[in-house]
């Protein structure tokens, strides 16, 4: 009886271990806020988060790493995958569609080389050392839970950015933008942001 108990055990123990899973939510108006932190005289980004119903998610902004998720870690169908391949990347830089990459629209500029600007850049009253672009976002995400997921040798073989993202675990990231929208005054005051009088930052790159 005593060994028959350890195996109910540890059958319950297996069948509880955590999975990864991904859920695709609409969210309306939902913050984004991209940070950047002064070291020295240099800027460097720290980051974007999403928050969703009082709660705040590590946010990517650029929807082609849904590919690698999808394939390597849920082993989705590749139709599945087709939209994100469909884009023509350089013609989304020339035309300004920004739809499945937030760093080309108007709100947070990210392709000038060095140079990073906004239409407005937000700092808060008690920490100068730190710059946000932040607006609202209205569109399509992907919320991705990867409790469970090893580090095999498909993780091994990812690019770097795609490594960074993994280590997050629990993360969202973009699948479809309907809008951006500026912040109100009343967004401004409950996150304690002001202008900060920036509308350009260089970052440093090590040649």
């Amino acid at each position: 009886m005593k060994y028959v108990n350890i195996l109910l055990l540890l059958i319950i123990s297996l069948n509880g271990k955590a999975q990864p899973s991904y859920k695709i939510l609409h969210v309306k108006n939902a913050l984004v806020i991209s940070t950047y932190e002064l070291d020295g005289n240099c800027f460097h980004h720290k980051g974007h988060t999403i928050k969703i119903d009082k709660k705040a998610y590590p946010f990517f902004v650029r929807s082609e790493q849904n590919i690698w998720i999808l394939r390597n870690v849920f082993d989705v169908d590749s139709a599945e995958c087709e939209q994100y391949e469909d884009m023509d990347f350089a013609y989304h830089v020339d035309k300004g569609i920004y739809n499945q990459d937030l760093y080309i629209s108007d709100f947070e500029k990210g392709y000038m080389g060095n140079q990073r600007f906004s239409s407005c850049f937000y700092s808060k009253r008690l920490y100068r050392k730190r710059i946000y672009a932040a607006y609202k976002y209205t569109g399509d995400i992907v919320v991705y839970d990867l409790d469970g997921f090893a580090k095999t040798k498909k993780y091994q073989e990812a690019s770097i950015y795609t490594k960074n993202v993994l280590d997050f675990k629990k993360f969202a990231m973009i699948k479809y933008a309907e809008k951006l929208n500026w912040l109100s005054k009343e967004d401004m005051n409950q996150n304690h942001f002001k202008h900060s009088g920036i509308c350009t930052i260089w970052l440093y790159a090590p040649e």
